[in-house]
């Protein structure tokens, strides 16, 4: 089965230093891009339920998936496959 890097956007989080939203890179594998993508949704979602962000924020995040790329076996690990970039809504206005 191929292996699928995908970034993914989390938003309508309120964190108690202020950050209302985050990006993420997760690796999964599938059968099909679209079956690798929500294996990578699912990942994030059990870290904000049960894992790592769980009681980070009032209410879950809503996800997105923003772009995601086929890689070989080589590339497996060369990017991150844990932690996110924050932003609070005030980082966005400086855009």
């Amino acid at each position: 089965m191929p292996f699928y890097r995908f970034i993914i956007h989390g938003e309508g989080i309120l964190t108690d230093d202020g950050c209302t939203g985050f990006y993420t890179t997760r690796r999964a594998f599938g059968r099909t891009k679209a079956s690798a993508a929500e294996a990578a949704l699912k990942m994030v979602r059990e870290e904000w339920t049960a894992g790592e962000y769980e009681g980070w924020s009032n209410t879950l995040p809503s996800l997105t998936m923003e772009e995601g790329c086929e890689i070989g076996l080589r590339d497996l690990w060369k990017a991150p496959d844990k932690g996110s970039t924050f932003y609070s809504d005030s980082d966005t206005d400086r855009a």
